[in-house]
C-alpha cells in the first residue's frame, strides 16, 4: 500500500472473537522500541510511541478518553469535561507522530471520536468483530484486514506452541529456584 494513502486511513482488523486481532496489536506494540527512558519503573505504551484504548470492555467513553490522556502524560482534573480533554489531547498529538491502537470497536462513531491523532503523520489500527463497523471506519476495502478463524489443525498447532512454551518457561523458573 502506498505510504501516502496508508497515512490517510485507519487500518481495520476485522474478525470473529479469538482469531488473534488483539494478539496482532500486542505484537505491533512490542515491535516499537521505547522512545524515552524512565528511571522509575515500567514504561507505558506512550513511551513506545503508542496510545492504546481497549474498547471491547464495558468502559464509558469518558473513562477511555481519560486513559488515553493519562498515557499521553496530560494532567487533568476529575471534573474536566470530555470535550475539553479531547481538545487538549488533539492539540498535543496534532504534530506528534504516534501509533494509535483502538481494540474492540463496537461502533464507528465511538472509534472516530477517539481517533485524536493526525492521520497524516500517525497510523491508526482498529480491531473489531463487526464487518459493518470495519466498512464505516476504513476508507476502502484495501485498509481492512480480515482475520479468518483457525482450522482445527491450526488451533491444535497454536495450542501446542503457546502452552509448551509456557510450560518450558515455568519449568525453567522452577529449576532456577532450586
Amino acid at each position: 500500500v502506498d505510504e501516502k494513502r496508508f497515512q490517510a486511513s485507519p487500518i481495520v482488523i476485522c474478525g470473529a472473537s479469538g482469531t488473534g486481532k488483539t494478539v496482532l496489536l500486542s505484537q505491533l506494540l512490542q515491535a516499537y522500541p521505547a522512545r524515552t527512558e524512565t528511571s522509575f519503573g515500567a514504561l507505558t505504551p506512550f513511551d513506545y510511541g503508542v496510545l492504546y484504548a481497549p474498547l471491547n470492555q464495558e468502559l464509558s467513553l469518558s473513562l477511555v478518553l481519560r486513559s488515553l490522556a493519562q498515557q499521553a502524560g496530560l494532567v487533568f482534573l476529575a471534573h474536566e469535561s470530555d470535550a475539553n480533554l479531547l481538545y487538549r489531547l488533539r492539540q498535543l498529538l496534532e504534530s506528534n507522530p504516534i501509533v494509535m491502537l483502538l481494540d474492540g470497536a463496537r461502533d464507528a462513531e465511538t472509534a472516530r471520536r477517539l481517533m485524536v491523532v493526525n492521520l497524516e503523520i500517525s497510523p491508526v489500527m482498529i480491531t473489531t468483530n463487526y464487518p459493518d463497523v470495519a466498512q464505516e471506519l476504513a476508507k476502502s476495502n484495501e485498509f481492512i484486514v480480515e482475520m479468518k478463524g483457525f482450522t482445527a489443525e491450526d488451533a491444535a498447532l497454536y495450542y501446542r506452541r503457546v502452552y509448551q512454551q509456557k510450560a518450558t518457561v515455568h519449568k525453567q523458573k522452577h529449576m532456577d529456584e532450586l
